[in-house]
């Protein structure tokens, strides 16, 4: 998520650069169906939309969309991924391969189970306590199963799935 967020912002802090190969797409689109881009209508006092004082099109454009769906998008990624949710949904772990890896240390799956019902605790039908061992027989469960199944045993099984592709 940091990657993506530090792309976004970058491209932020220079638009010029990348809303011109996107507005190359749009020029030549607007070609193909007979459009013609234009600035819209400017007016003394504007309340409902984008009125910058522009007289180049793609610098309208630059401003009124592409800066502020970056803007929009970045602000959007950091609230809905904040470091807490992302420290919720780390769910690699559940992964067959990783929970078998995981098998003796049954403290770690009550860490990780306490955890995710601490988070959604206010949304959850019943008791916290009780979510957190109902989470944790499920992961046990979900952990026997896969131990049941020897080719997540080892790494291997990837390899083995690589070939067969």
């Amino acid at each position: 998520m940091s990657n993506l967020l530090s792309i976004l912002t970058k491209r932020r802090e220079d638009p010029e650069n990348y809303f011109h190969t996107i507005r190359q797409k749009v020029v030549d689109m607007a070609s193909t169906l007979d459009v013609e881009i234009r600035t819209p209508r400017r007016c003394g006092r504007q309340g409902h939309r984008a009125n910058y004082a522009t007289d180049s099109c793609d610098a309208y454009y630059n401003m009124a969309v592409f800066n502020s769906l970056l803007d929009n998008v970045i602000v959007d990624l950091k609230e809905r991924f904040s470091p807490s949710v992302l420290e919720v949904f780390n769910l690699p772990w559940i992964l067959p391969c990783n929970i078998v890896s995981s098998s003796s240390d049954t403290a770690d799956l009550e860490q990780k189970a306490k955890k995710i019902v601490d988070a959604f605790a206010y949304a959850l039908p019943c008791d916290p306590e009780m979510a957190q061992i109902k989470l944790r027989a499920e992961l046990e469960l979900w952990q026997k199963k896969v131990e049941r199944y020897s080719p997540f045993k080892s790494a291997g099984v990837f390899r083995r799935s690589f070939k067969t592709l």
